[in-house]
């Protein structure tokens, strides 16, 4: 190794991320808060099980 380069230290990150998606057309009189708060609560439950399923 050259003399004039640093060593490079890789740390590893573990990155978990959830989802959660609704369909306007699965609800009658359907706004966009709608879809976004049901898309937020499909989100949260995918959260939940994806903790229930996760080895740290």
């Amino acid at each position: 190794m050259d003399s004039h380069h640093t060593p490079v230290h890789v740390t590893h990150i573990k990155i978990s991320y959830s989802h959660g998606w609704a369909l306007s057309t699965d609800y009658n009189e359907c706004t966009l808060r709608t879809l976004f708060d049901k898309a937020d609560k499909y989100m949260y439950e995918n959260k939940q099980q994806s903790k229930l399923g996760r080895r740290d």
